[in-house]
């Protein structure tokens, strides 16, 4: 049992679009269906490019990628709200001459597909309680689904300190894919002034709820943000590759500049440029130990977001 200063589950799948507190909620516009107690729809569709690293023992990796959103959000009177996202992944790894991997690529094509449920009650103004519990599936082309499952359930409390400012801790469980973690977590919202914003990155795209971002809103259309977030993402391995039905796992720690323009009520563009640092490839056998891990140098990482609302 590890225990990581995370606030993403294994398996890639982060809590982003599940720890989205009322605070966070209340810098989107709402549709009117929301506001009269309806659904509201949100798609997001994020595509990623990483453009070519080389690893430390030789070699070079490039990372492509787009990541589809579709969330479901309902208030239930004034206590209690809660939501169900899906999301599917699709990850393209480009490694060249990987010396660490007898010149093999470990892996190629990743598919990643999850369910998602939240449940908040706010008996005040002050406190929220929110229980998340996720399902998702990673794993290789051309492996199996059957052994590709991680499961999770986090747990938050949250209390806001006036108008500004709102702190949160809690902890997230998993389970799969050959490891167990439990995780402790940090919610962070604080509105320094009336521009300016710190906060955990809850936005749909490359960056994940393990860091801070401060922000700066330029006008009512147009912000602009930097922040750091930690990412990883680990999946089922098909039965073809130096590690036959293994595991594969990428982290790293994202730096990055973000510009974002509300272009409608209901349709939101984030634009992001950044360095993937301190990254990492690791491979495992079948039953999770660890056969190779290697680092490998910054690159540069383009990404944009494009949010609906319904």
């Amino acid at each position: 049992m590890g225990v990581k200063l995370l606030v993403t589950l294994v398996g890639g799948m982060t809590l982003a679009v599940l720890l989205t507190s009322s605070v966070c909620r209340a810098e989107r516009p709402q549709s009117s269906r929301q506001n009269a107690g309806g659904w509201q729809t949100d798609v997001a569709l994020a595509p990623v490019v990483q453009n070519d690293s080389a690893l430390d023992r030789g070699g070079d990796i490039a990372i492509r990628g787009a990541e589809l959103q579709i969330g479901f959000e309902k208030r239930w009177g004034r206590f209690i709200s809660g939501g169900l996202t899906l999301n599917y992944r699709h990850t393209r790894f480009d490694f060249e001459q990987a010396a660490a991997f007898q010149e093999s690529a470990p892996w190629d094509n990743i598919h990643a597909a999850g369910l998602a449920a939240r449940l908040e009650w706010r008996p005040d103004r002050s406190w929220s309680l929110m229980v998340r519990p996720s399902l998702e599936f990673a794993r290789e082309q051309g492996a199996s689904w059957d052994d590709a499952d991680v499961a999770g359930v986090a747990v938050t409390l949250s209390k806001r300190f006036g108008r500004r400012l709102s702190l949160g801790v809690g902890a997230a469980a998993s389970r799969g894919l050959e490891e167990d973690e439990v995780y402790p977590m940090v919610i962070v919202f604080w509105r320094i002034g009336e521009r300016w914003r710190l906060a955990n990155p809850f936005r749909p795209g490359p960056t994940s709820p393990a860091g801070l971002e401060l922000s700066y809103r330029i006008n009512d259309d147009l912000e602009g943000g930097f922040g750091t977030t930690y990412s990883s993402e680990r999946f089922r391995l098909d039965d073809q590759g130096p590690a036959p039905d293994g595991i594969g796992e990428m982290t790293a720690l994202l730096s990055y500049l973000r510009l974002s323009r509300t272009m409608t009520d209901s349709f939101d563009l984030d634009l992001y440029a950044g360095i993937h640092w301190n990254g990492e490839v690791t491979l495992e056998d079948e039953n999770g130990r660890e056969l190779t891990d290697v680092g490998y140098d910054p690159g540069a990482v383009i990404a944009l977001s494009l949010t609906n609302r319904f």
